[in-house]
C-alpha cells in the first residue's frame, strides 16, 4: 500500500541521536507551543490502530519579521526557547518545521537592514536544529537558499501548485525541496498523480481540513492580509473582511460547505494512493485537545460523528469582529455527519466531476447536493448573517450609518 511506501529523499538533512529518518507517509500536525502535545503525537504514534503516524509538526511564533498565515491575535504564545521543542520532537523521531507563509512583505525584501534581520533569523532557526522552513516569498527562499545551501526549503499553499508546470517553476527558480499542492481543491488526485509521476523524489503534501470556499478567489487577499496581521509592525487586529464575505457565502449557500477543499479522515487513503508523502492538517491556533482530537481521527483514518468539528476556521465568528461590532458572536457552526457521506469522495478519485476534470469549476454536476442530507445548518444562521451584514457596512468610520466606526474601533 503506497501510503507507506518509502519516500526518497524525505527526511532531516542532518539526523540528531535519537532522532530517525522519516520514510513512511504520514502527518504534518499543527503545533500550538503546548509541549504535551509532542508527547501525544508520539503516543498516538505508538498505537496499534496507527496507520499514519505525525512525522512533522509545525509552527510560527506570534510575531515574527516575515510573517505567517495567521493573525497575531489568534496565535498562541511560545514559551520555551525554539530549539528545546525542536530537540523534543527530534527525541520522539518527529521533525520540526518552521513556517514563513506571507507571501508580501510590502517591499520590505530588498531593504539592507531587513534582510541583515532576516539573516539572523535564519541563523536562529539553523541553531535550533528545524528540519526546514516553509516558505511563500520566491526572495525569501532564494536569501535562505543562498546563506544556507544545506537547509532544506519546503513551499507553501500560498505557492498555489495547480499543475506540473507551476511545481517545475518553483523547483528551477529556488530548488524547492517539497510540493505542498494547492489547497483551493485537495481532492484533485489527478494532480497530485501528475506531481508524483514528474517528481518522484519530491516530498508532496496535501492539506485536507480547510474551511475555504471552493477556489476561492479572495484567498490571495486573504493570505496577504493575515501575513501582514503577523509580521512584526503590522496590524494584529485586522477584522478580516475576506472572512467575512467566506462566511456569508457559506450560510446564504450551504452546499458550500461539501464543496470546501476537505477531506474526511475516512477518505485520506486515497491522498496516499496518489503519492502524497504527507497529509498536513491545519489547525495551529486550535487549544491542545482539538488537535489531539484530529490527530487522532486522522492518524487512524477512522471517524464516526460529526467531521466538520475538525475543519479548522468553522465557527464562522473572530475575536476581531467582536472588537468592532462591540458584542459577543457565540459560534456558528454547521455540522457534517460523516456516515452520510460515504462514497462522496469517489468521482474525485476517478477524476469524473467538472471541478477535477476541467475548468468550468462547480456549478454543474449538482455532486455535492445529492449529499446535503449530511449537512445541518446552525440554528443561529439568520443572526450571524445580521453580524456580518452589520461588520460590512462599518464602513471605516464616516459615521452616517450609525454603524460602529471599523477603522476606530479596530
Amino acid at each position: 500500500m503506497k501510503s507507506q511506501a518509502t519516500v526518497d529523499g524525505f527526511g532531516p538533512a542532518q539526523l540528531d541521536a535519537g532522532q530517525k529518518e522519516t520514510t513512511t507517509a504520514g502527518l504534518e500536525a499543527p503545533f500550538n507551543w503546548d509541549p504535551r502535545l509532542i508527547d501525544i503525537f508520539a503516543a498516538n504514534n505508538r498505537a496499534r490502530d496507527c496507520l499514519y503516524p505525525v512525522q512533522v509538526i509545525y509552527a510560527a511564533d506570534k510575531m515574527s519579521l516575515p510573517g505567517t498565515g495567521r493573525s497575531a491575535d489568534s496565535l498562541p504564545e511560545r514559551r520555551l526557547e525554539l530549539r528545546e521543542y525542536v530537540q523534543a520532537a527530534h527525541r520522539v523521531g518527529i521533525q520540526f518545521h518552521a513556517l514563513w507563509n506571507a507571501p508580501d512583505l510590502a517591499g520590505m525584501e530588498w531593504d539592507i537592514t531587513f534582510q541583515d534581520e532576516l539573516r539572523r533569523e535564519v541563523d536562529r532557526l539553523v541553531e535550533a536544529e528545524v528540519d526546514l522552513i516553509r516558505v511563500t516569498h520566491p526572495a525569501l527562499q532564494h536569501f535562505a537558499r543562498e546563506w544556507c545551501p544545506g537547509l532544506r526549503i519546503g513551499t507553501s499553499v500560498n505557492n498555489h501548485i495547480d499543475s506540473v508546470e507551476r511545481a517545475r517553476q518553483w523547483i528551477d527558480a529556488n530548488g524547492v525541496d517539497d510540493l505542498m499542492v494547492c489547497h483551493r481543491n485537495p481532492r484533485n488526485f489527478r494532480l497530485i498523480r501528475d506531481l508524483h509521476d514528474a517528481f518522484p523524489r519530491k516530498p508532496i503534501l496535501v492539506l485536507v481540513n480547510e474551511s475555504c470556499l471552493r477556489d476561492c478567489a479572495l484567498q490571495p487577499f486573504h493570505q496577504a492580509s493575515l501575513g501582514a496581521a503577523s509580521r512584526r509592525g503590522g496590524c494584529s487586529a485586522d477584522p478580516d473582511f475576506c472572512h467575512a464575505l467566506c462566511a456569508r457565502a457559506k450560510l446564504m449557500d450551504p452546499t458550500q460547505v461539501l464543496r470546501a477543499p476537505w477531506i474526511r479522515p475516512n477518505d485520506i487513503h486515497h491522498v496516499f494512493e496518489a503519492g502524497a508523502s504527507l497529509v498536513k492538517l491545519a489547525g495551529r491556533t486550535e487549544s491542545t485537545e482539538w488537535i489531539a482530537n484530529l490527530v487522532r481521527a486522522y492518524s487512524t483514518g477512522r471517524f464516526e460523528g460529526d467531521v466538520w468539528v475538525f475543519i479548522e476556521k468553522s465557527g464562522l465568528t473572530s475575536r476581531a469582529w467582536e472588537t468592532v461590532l462591540g458584542r459577543r458572536l457565540p459560534p456558528s457552526r454547521f455540522q457534517v455527519e460523516n456516515s452520510r457521506l460515504e462514497g462522496f469522495i469517489e468521482p474525485f478519485v476517478r477524476g469524473a466531476v467538472p471541478c477535477v476534470k476541467n475548468s468550468f469549476g462547480c456549478g454543474s454536476c449538482h455532486w455535492c447536493e445529492n449529499f446535503m442530507a449530511a449537512v445541518t445548518v446552525p440554528e443561529n444562521r439568520n443572526e450571524r448573517l445580521r453580524d456580518i451584514a452589520d461588520l460590512l457596512s462599518a464602513c471605516g468610520g464616516c459615521g452616517s450609518c450609525g454603524k460602529p466606526a471599523l477603522l476606530q474601533a479596530a
